[in-house]
């Protein structure tokens, strides 16, 4: 019996041994496994959201980086117009919506919305030619704009509130309506003011001025109901007091900040 009880107690202390050297049996796996989620964007936006050589940049980029590592989780970005996003994030595609994403009433009925990490300001676009400089000019003209963005929701109220005057062209990517307007399809774009900025840059025959819009609130979007709600606006949160929002904020909006041509670069895949 004694014999039995040793042999019983050796078994239970090389157990022991082993659980010690590999972090624990039970625990190993789990702890190795870091979760992915996976972020929605539009990328075709800079200086929030572009591609470059094939990589993702920009300051909503970067946020979502930032946030997955304050919280332990892998990133995984997919690229999809912005149109299709709030679709992708009903159907599973993706766990959250990060692309210069307003938090509006009509949105709020579908989606679920982090704090605002960012507030900006509209712009037109138009050629220096032939400026356009306030809401005024902007009537008897043919302005582009994102379809589903807020900027289209502002240009739509404002042409119905002046009898119409203003023809709206809505198209899926903002490349797209820069070249429209090189080409004089259209007399201007209404965009956000860091965009337009980075169009502008990058293009001598283009100029923007600022519109009396302002948005308010760039904010990330989960399903409804999402625990990952809390756990984001407590890690914007923290990164508003340590001071890492603010650096990843005055790192992308820069006026001496030229990032390679969004009007050429690669454009979205979905």
């Amino acid at each position: 019996m004694k014999k039995k009880t040793t042999s019983l107690k050796l078994v239970f202390a090389s157990i022991t041994v082993a659980c010690v050297l590999f972090t624990g049996c039970a625990k190993a796996p789990q702890e190795a496994q870091r979760r992915t989620i996976k972020a929605g964007t539009s990328a075709d936006y800079p200086p929030f959201e572009f591609i470059s050589y094939g990589e993702f940049h920009g300051l909503d980029i970067d946020v979502a980086y930032a946030l997955a590592r304050e919280l332990g989780y892998e990133l995984e970005i997919k690229d999809i117009e912005f149109s299709n996003l709030i679709q992708a994030l009903h159907s599973k595609r993706v766990d959250f919506v990060i692309s210069s994403m307003t938090a509006t009433e009509q949105r709020m009925k579908n989606v679920d919305f982090s704090i605002p990490y960012y507030s900006p300001s509209f712009a037109v676009i138009s050629k220096k030619d032939a400026p356009i400089n306030t809401e005024q000019d902007l009537m008897g003209k043919r302005i582009g704009v994102q379809l589903g963005s807020t900027m289209e929701q502002y240009a739509q109220q404002l042409s119905k509130d002046n009898n119409g005057q203003i023809t709206i062209e809505s198209r899926n990517l903002n490349p797209q309506l820069i070249q429209e307007l090189l080409v004089g399809r259209i007399d201007g774009v209404v965009i956000e003011e860091s965009q337009a900025s980075a169009f502008v840059k990058n293009t001598y025959t283009l100029t923007y001025a600022l519109l009396p819009k302002k948005e308010a609130g760039y904010a990330i979007a989960f399903r409804k109901g999402s625990p990952l709600k809390a756990e984001f606006d407590k890690a914007l949160k923290e990164l508003e007091a340590n001071g890492k929002l603010q650096a990843i904020i005055e790192k992308w909006i820069n006026k001496d900040y030229v990032e390679p041509n969004p009007t050429l670069e690669n454009l979205p895949n979905e």
